[in-house]
């Protein structure tokens, strides 16, 4: 009989390595997909709602996966895994019990505001769709108000634990320029704050300065190293004992594991111990985390992608006799939208070893590391979305594969022909 492979999770990881899973395994495998919607949430999409009213429709940011998982043949199972046995290999939850050779536990990360007393009461967080769709009537009644003659003041903040703080840059940023495409700019006051040692520390001093010559240059006052105490009506408190009086608030909250695995190791946020070279989870067999729900001290969906190959190709190796060699090697790319432009990165990293510090960009291949500033990358981000939701809505990868080759030559020429902005 064929192994089965169990993915837990259909977020972007779980559906790529099933992608993956498919490539190199073929008919080799059984693949049983086990999730409580059967929807893959396209988070990256989530920035934009408070700003078009594209994307507040949610059938252009979330797409169902039940079809596509029939054709591919793929066996969709929708419940809510909450047990693994690692010894039995077995999973379980909700009356459902689910026999497995190998499985991959993609499940993703949560947020967990009530570690700030106040945030989730006195401002506005992101993270969720809904939470988009809160936020894109606060923005509507800052111009409301602007339009008035009203002065206001946005605080942004990034809290202590949060473990990707992207989003709130891309915001910001598209914050301050939709503003100004409204003409309403001259009526806001916009200050940006952040636990991180350095504005995304782990990405580098490149990536930093590039971000602190962006604030200066767009009139927001930012500060990095303050970590937030205390949210009451109108006023954020921190640790340092400052204070950043507002009249809009927009938090991201510190990370959680989304769910928890009880006999599986984690760490004091329930994050998955697993070797991050194979991601196999500590002391157990055929059993993997990949993606937001690993011990990964970045949480990022490109790097949640290089993952989920990484262990497909392990698996579809074993699965063939072969002694399984991939090693997971971690090259995050981003593109920050700011809405009348877009900062992109690519940013070769390395860890510590056992995940207890944050990640650095890797001297050794210092060469990769790359920093460019141009309107052309936002249009190229929006492609690059464009082809994720064709490839992975139809359970076909997007991070491997002629279309990510033929992108990494469109990369590589876009780097060649946009200036580097520090």
């Amino acid at each position: 009989m064929k192994p089965t492979v169990a993915v837990i999770g259909s977020g972007m990881a779980g559906v790529e390595a099933a992608s993956s899973l498919i490539r190199h395994a073929g008919d080799d495998v059984n693949i049983v997909m086990v999730s409580d919607t059967g929807i893959l949430a396209l988070r990256p999409f989530f920035i934009y709602p408070p700003y078009s009213k594209l994307f507040r429709n949610p059938a252009r940011t979330h797409l169902d996966l039940r079809k596509a998982a029939g054709r591919r043949g793929i066996e969709l199972q929708q419940w809510q895994a909450d047990e693994i046995d690692p010894i039995s290999r077995v999973i379980r939850g909700n009356g459902h019990s689910l026999p497995y050779d190998y499985a991959i536990v993609a499940t993703g990360a949560g947020m967990r505001p009530a570690e700030v007393p106040g945030l989730a009461e006195n401002a506005y967080t992101i993270w969720g769709f809904e939470d988009s769709l809160k936020l894109a009537h606060a923005v509507e009644q800052m111009i409301v108000r602007a339009k008035r003659g009203e002065r206001q003041r946005i605080v942004f903040n990034i809290a202590k634990y949060n473990k990707c703080g992207g989003p709130m840059y891309e915001m910001v940023f598209m914050t301050e320029t939709h503003l100004r495409k409204q003409h309403v700019r001259d009526l806001f006051d916009i200050a940006f704050t952040t636990a991180e040692p350095a504005y995304i520390a782990a990405f580098g001093a490149k990536l930093h300065e590039a971000t602190e010559r962006e604030f200066a240059d767009r009139g927001i006052t930012a500060r990095h190293s303050v970590d937030l105490k205390e949210v009451q009506p109108n006023l954020a408190i921190f640790a340092d004992g400052s204070e950043e009086p507002f009249d809009w608030m927009i938090g991201f909250p510190p990370y959680i594991a989304s769910t928890t695995f009880a006999g599986l190791p984690v760490d004091d946020r329930g994050f998955i111990q697993a070797d991050m070279s194979t991601w196999a989870v500590d002391g157990t067999e055929r059993l993997f985390a990949i993606g937001d729900g690993a011990n990964f001290p970045v949480k990022q969906a490109f790097l949640a992608l290089g993952m989920a190959g990484t262990v497909a190709r392990n698996i579809a190796d074993d699965v063939a006799g072969k002694s399984p060699d991939d090693r997971f090697t971690p090259l995050s790319m981003c593109i920050m939208e700011q809405f009348d432009s877009g900062l992109y990165a690519q940013v070769p990293l390395v860890w510590d070893g056992d995940g207890s510090s944050p990640v650095a960009v890797d001297s050794v291949r210092a060469s990769d590391y790359t920093v460019r500033d141009n309107r052309l990358w936002q249009v190229g981000k929006m492609g690059m979305y464009m082809t994720m939701v064709a490839q992975m809505g139809t359970f076909h990868t997007f991070h491997e594969g002629a279309i990510w080759s033929a992108m990494e030559k469109m990369i590589k020429g876009m780097e060649m022909v946009t200036p580097s902005p520090v």
